[in-house]
């Protein structure tokens, strides 16, 4: 989970990307972006590829996005990556706070 918030602008968007080994056993989970303080948010299954959220409606402001999983490798070892970017003009900060967990397991 992070925190973020986005400049004024309608078209300031959150974009999360995922990218996890080819072929694995199992990746599946949500990702969920907020974008207004009312908890309105961009929900979709999670897998490989970006996320983009629907335009920040409350600039300025601290907003949500999470990321839960499980990712159980296949035959084909290799590193799960998350990225961060901003996808439609304006400016998107990660709030201090924000963290992410990692468990594993056998």
């Amino acid at each position: 989970m992070f925190l973020y918030q986005g400049s004024t602008g309608s078209s300031t968007q959150l974009e999360v990307g995922v990218s996890a080994p080819s072929s694995p056993t199992n990746l599946s989970g949500v990702a969920q972006i907020t974008y207004a303080t009312a908890g309105s948010s961009t929900v979709a299954p999670l897998s490989s590829g970006t996320y983009t959220g629907t335009a920040v409606t409350n600039a300025n402001t601290t907003l949500v996005a999470r990321l839960d999983g499980t990712l159980e490798n296949g035959a084909n070892p290799g590193t799960l990556a998350f990225q961060v970017a901003e996808a439609g003009g304006g400016t998107i900060t990660i709030v201090r706070g924000s963290y992410c967990s990692v468990t594993t397991g056998n």
